[in-house]
């Protein structure tokens, strides 16, 4: 493969950006900032809205000062690939669904049906997109790309793991098994990323899953209780270790056998767009040559 050493004309803050650590601060320092802005705006601190604002225009504004200034770049932007990862995570997500509705029933778990007016379950899924988006961006957007591009793929997929694990850690009926699962569906959400090189595979299992978790299955999500639901397993009288209890199925041993074999279906059928890979790999090319001029000619 020949790469042309006629590199395009950087933007005055490349050379800065080009630096793992300066993009998680910068980062972190525009998502507090629009944050605190919001805070004086409304008189709210922390918000789903707020959230999703923040980490938004946060990852833009990094990815908008590296080469290319290209949003897929960060896996956002749709490309051929996009309706297959849709698709393909919310197919896991049915699978999932499914399998811990089989147990449930065979074991007596006890279902009870209700109605949820459309206007409430769509506000659900719209809360529920939003946390998705967001966490995804703040878990594998600029932060763990950028631990990627410095440490690898294993360090970086580890440091994720427990921040994603730790920053879960004090909800409510939280258990070893719970936090297990945690680095589970963290690393499940990392090799997600890194097969595909897209943020779309992940949001939308992270969306399927949050939602159905409630909506089908009638679970707390992390600890918290549903706020709507059509059909309620009563998981809470089903065994604890393997259901979770009040903490809600993600913190039971049957989530752990559908998270470890989703890992393994994510490795063996998810791939990334080939026009995506091309242009990271030449950025990487390019950020690599900034950072070894910069060193250089010191």
């Amino acid at each position: 493969m020949i790469i042309s050493n006629n590199l395009p004309q950087r933007r005055n803050l490349e050379p800065y950006v080009a630096v793992w650590w300066i993009r998680i601060l910068a980062f972190g320092v525009i998502s507090l900032l629009i944050c605190g802005l919001w805070w004086l705006a409304t008189g709210k601190l922390i918000t789903v809205a707020s959230m999703f604002t923040s980490v938004a225009i946060a990852s833009f504004a990094v990815e908008f000062f590296r080469r290319d200034g290209r949003p897929d770049l960060f896996g956002v932007t749709v490309t051929s690939e996009t309706a297959y990862d849709l698709v393909h995570g919310f197919a896991l997500t049915i699978a999932n669904i499914l399998f811990f509705g089989v147990m449930a029933y065979m074991l007596g778990g006890k279902i009870s049906t209700t109605f949820v007016a459309p206007d409430a379950s769509a506000l659900l899924i719209i809360n529920t997109f939003l946390i998705a988006f967001s966490e995804e961006l703040i878990f594998r957007g600029v932060i763990f790309q950028s631990l990627m591009d410095y440490f690898g793929k294993y360090i970086a997929v580890l440091l994720m793991a427990l921040s994603f694990a730790f920053a879960h850690c004090f909800n409510a009926e939280m258990s070893a098994v719970s936090f297990v699962n945690l680095i589970l569906a963290a690393v499940l959400f990392s090799v997600m990323y890194i097969k595909t090189q897209s943020l779309w595979l992940s949001i939308s299992f992270h969306l399927a899953w949050n939602y159905s978790l409630q909506m089908f299955l009638g679970s707390p999500v992390s600890g918290f209780p549903p706020e709507f639901s059509l059909v309620d397993f009563s998981v809470t009288e089903l065994p604890e270790v393997l259901f979770g209890g009040d903490y809600g199925i993600e913190g039971g041993v049957v989530a752990s056998i559908a998270l470890f074999a989703d890992i393994l279906i994510v490795l063996k059928c998810a791939h990334a767009s080939p026009a995506v890979s091309a242009r990271m790999f030449k950025r990487y090319y390019a950020e690599s040559r900034i950072l070894y001029e910069n060193r250089n000619n010191k």
